[in-house]
């Protein structure tokens, strides 16, 4: 996982709890209008005509707020938009609930104040990018509200200026406060995402066999009993459990010598490697034993890759004996049932000593 992957994880999820902080806010905001006209109607304190107040005070305000939410959502579900336009899209959508106060429910000044909280959402991003352009859409809102209540307020000129210029100020100093937070927030990402890749390889590395570099009989551990409990959860993704074993390997140590025996495992590790890491993990089990797990619905299709594997182990040359075909048996296990992951270990163990009996250099499969 790289920077950019990182930060594209982070993003998604923060677009997600943010659209919702807006579904919470608009109803309040609803709630709160449905309950102040109630209060204006009973006490007959409303001075202009009914109908108007419902559609400037509550209907308009609310179909602009959810409107754009939902808007939101389709984007975000969207997989032709960039994480930018997603990020920014999710700030816009604040914003307009933030404008939405300041332009139809400002009944004081501080509310003026409203789409302002916008720039300190989008320090979540830790984008100085989309803090600049945030930056702007909220004084432009900043400055339909003062137009919006100059025309319907009638305020004076004097006070309008006085009010929109305490307004900016403050909005310029929000800015350059949520700049050094995003700046903050770029170092601070910047190290933990180091401290986690250290961690990661860390443990890859305690999971890592040196000589083959495949993964090893912990790892294994690991995954199997991960992909069990994906069973036990009725989990629909179908897994394949291999069992290698190359066929008289103790001969070929004997014989050649552990440093040549040696070579014959990196060299069937490597073909592993090359014909199974694309759908699966491989591992070392121990000694000339190792083990591949697979995702794939196709049974066959998992067959035919081992199949081919051991036809290219049979084709490779070796050095110290240009003449010997290294050749192993195999047993493949669909895991279906959900007895226990040692049944799992004990099934597959069973259609390798199979692949044995039989004469070896052949696989034996569960289905």
């Amino acid at each position: 996982m790289d920077i950019q992957e990182f930060q594209n994880n982070q993003s998604e999820r923060w677009c997600g709890r943010i659209r919702k902080s807006c579904i919470d806010v608009s109803i309040v905001i609803l709630a709160i209008e449905i309950i102040t006209f109630l209060i204006y109607f009973i006490s007959g304190s409303i001075d202009i005509n009914l109908f108007y107040y419902i559609c400037i005070r509550i209907i308009l305000p609310s179909g602009i707020n959810f409107g754009s939410i939902y808007m939101l959502r389709y984007i975000l579900e969207s997989k032709k938009c960039s994480t930018y336009i997603k990020n920014c899209c999710t700030l816009l959508c604040v914003v307009v609930v933030c404008g939405v106060v300041s332009i139809f429910h400002s009944y004081y000044f501080v509310i003026w104040m409203a789409p302002a909280i916008g720039l300190f959402y989008s320090t979540i991003f830790n984008d100085l990018k989309i803090l600049k352009f945030i930056s702007r859409v909220v004084i432009g809102e900043v400055l339909v509200t003062a137009y919006v209540e100059f025309k319907t307020q009638n305020f004076e000129i004097g006070t309008l200026i006085t009010y929109l210029m305490v307004v900016l100020v403050i909005s310029i100093f929000e800015y350059i406060l949520a700049k050094e937070i995003v700046k903050y927030n770029i170092v601070q990402q910047d190290k933990i995402y180091n401290e986690f890749m250290n961690l990661q390889k860390m443990t890859e590395e305690l999971e890592i066999e040196p000589m083959t570099l495949l993964y090893n009989r912990k790892a294994l551990s690991n995954d199997i009993y991960e992909i069990y409990r994906q069973k036990l959860l009725n989990e629909t993704r179908q897994y394949f459990l291999v069992m290698f074993d190359i066929d008289h390997f103790k001969m070929v140590n004997d014989v050649y010598g552990h440093l040549n025996g040696d070579e014959v495992l990196r060299r069937l590790a490597q073909i592993l490697k090359e014909d199974i890491r694309s759908v699966g993990r491989i591992y070392r089990y121990g000694g000339e034993e190792f083990f591949a797990i697979l995702e794939s619905d196709d049974g066959q299709a998992v067959y035919n890759i081992i199949e081919g594997i051991r036809l290219k182990l049979k084709e490779q040359i070796f050095e110290f004996d240009q003449e010997l075909r290294v050749t192993f048996s195999a047993g493949i296990l669909r895991c279906e049932d959900t007895v226990s992951v040692d049944k799992w270990i004990t099934d597959v163990d069973a259609l390798l000593y199979e692949a044995k009996e039989t004469g070896r250099d052949r696989i034996r499969k569960n289905f």
